[in-house]
């Protein structure tokens, strides 16, 4: 009878520890996907944002529509951190902002646009027939193009300001995909995944600075310089 009492205790000890080790798992994983959720949140990212990012390219939402608006119109200052724009995308998406790049030195990133009606010509013009700037990569606002390129470290003076129908996106911000304008256009890449290529030479107008008074440690700072 002893024996049996026992084994009956044994048993319950032993459901009793299940139990208690069952309750501790469930705690435990519990606690584990609160932790997951809270560090990591599942947001859906757009391609596009993830691909700016990547290219290092410094962006930011805007809360307007118009493709001329201020920088007041940023939710933030442009910035490449990845838990940032997830920490924007959560908040701004639901509302329909737009996105932006930070062109110039921080994002390495030259933008020519020109429009479909007299920038094409003058583009061509530009590049004397050279094809090459169709392989870098280009979206358009249906209007206009944008064809991007990496800035190189040359000092360098960038013709093209006041060429008709182009415009030269230097030390400003650019609405990118996936942004909307006012009047329900898209703004699209043309070839997305496509690399950004070196700024061509026929947008360069490199001039030698000579100056008056040059020592060793002015070499480099006084051959090239912008003009």
């Amino acid at each position: 009878m002893v024996a049996v009492l026992n084994s009956i205790g044994q048993i319950m000890k032993s459901e009793e520890e299940f139990l208690r080790s069952f309750h501790r798992d469930r705690v435990s994983a519990s606690a584990h996907l609160d932790l997951s959720s809270a560090h990591s949140p599942e947001i859906e990212m757009d391609s596009t944002l993830t691909s700016a990012l990547s290219r290092e390219w410094y962006i930011a939402p805007v809360l307007a529509r118009s493709r001329y608006f201020s920088r007041q119109a940023l939710a933030g200052d442009p910035t490449l951190d990845f838990v940032q724009v997830c920490d924007w995308v959560r908040e701004y998406t639901s509302d329909g902002c737009n996105w932006a790049v930070e062109t110039g030195a921080r994002s390495g990133l030259l933008i020519l646009e020109f429009d479909y009606e007299v920038g094409r010509q003058t583009l061509r013009d530009l590049s004397k027939d050279d094809k090459s700037w169709c392989k870098t990569l280009q979206f358009t606002d249906l209007n206009s193009r944008f064809v991007c390129f990496r800035k190189s470290g040359r000092r360098t003076h960038i013709v093209g300001r006041d060429l008709p129908g182009i415009q030269i996106h230097w030390d400003n911000l650019v609405l990118i995909p996936p942004s909307v304008l006012n009047s329900g256009a898209q703004i699209a890449y043309l070839n997305p995944g496509t690399r950004v290529l070196d700024l061509p030479d026929w947008l360069l107008d490199v001039r030698r600075i000579r100056t008056k008074t040059k020592s060793t440690s002015q070499d480099d700072e006084g051959d090239y310089a912008a003009a």
